[in-house]
C-alpha cells in the first residue's frame, strides 16, 4: 500500500497525508503554524494601528472653563515664580505656603483676572484664604510696589467685563508656560 502524497500551498513541499490535519487542509501542519502566527500578528497590527490613528485623530478640545483653569494655574504658578523672593504683599512676612492673590477679586472683575499688577504673592492662610486678601495692607503694600496711578487704575476697571476667547486664553498658557520654562 503506497502512501498518499498532497502538495502543501505554502512550501509547495510533497507530503504524506499524516502531514496534514485533514484532508481538506491545504497546508501542512508546520506552515499551518506559521500561517496562523502570521495572520495573528497581521491582526495585531491592525489593530494597533486603528488604536493610533484614533488617537491622532482625536485632539483633546477643552471648553472655555476648563482652558480658563489651566490659564488660571499656569498664571498664578508665573507669579508665585516671580515673586519668589518676596515675603507676602500683605503682611510682608514668610510663610510655608504662598498663593497667587488678586488685589481685585476674580469673580468682581474677570478682566483683571490674568493682569499681573493685580495678582501678587500672598500667605495663603493668614492673609489670602482666612484674612479674605488682608486687603488694607494690600493695597498700602501695593502702592509702594507700582505706584498709587496703576492701583488706581485697578481700583477703576473692577467693574470690567471681559469675555475670554479660546485664542486669548490659549496665548496666556503659552506666554506664562513659556516664561516659566526660561
Amino acid at each position: 500500500m503506497s502512501l498518499k502524497m498532497k502538495i502543501c500551498k505554502l512550501c509547495k513541499e510533497e507530503l504524506p497525508l499524516t502531514s496534514y490535519t485533514s484532508t481538506r487542509s491545504h497546508y501542512c501542519n508546520n506552515c499551518r503554524v506559521v500561517r496562523n502566527l502570521t495572520q495573528q500578528r497581521e491582526m495585531q497590527q491592525r489593530a494597533f494601528d486603528r488604536l493610533t490613528n484614533k488617537k491622532q485623530k482625536k485632539q483633546v478640545v477643552l471648553s472655555i472653563k476648563q482652558l480658563k483653569s489651566k490659564a488660571q494655574r499656569v498664571f498664578n504658578k508665573w507669579i508665585r515664580n516671580r515673586d519668589k523672593d518676596l515675603p507676602c504683599i500683605s503682611c510682608q512676612k514668610w510663610a510655608n505656603k504662598f498663593d497667587a492673590g488678586h488685589f481685585i477679586a476674580q469673580g468682581s472683575s474677570g478682566a483683571l483676572r490674568y493682569n499681573e499688577d493685580n495678582v501678587h504673592k500672598q500667605c495663603s492662610n493668614r492673609c489670602n484664604r482666612f484674612g479674605h486678601g488682608n486687603l488694607i495692607e494690600y493695597r498700602i503694600a501695593l502702592i509702594e510696589k507700582i505706584g498709587v496711578e496703576r492701583v488706581e487704575w485697578l481700583e477703576n476697571h473692577r467693574h470690567d467685563v471681559k469675555k475670554w476667547t479660546r485664542t486669548e486664553l490659549e496665548e496666556i498658557i503659552k506666554k506664562y508656560k513659556v516664561n516659566q520654562e526660561l
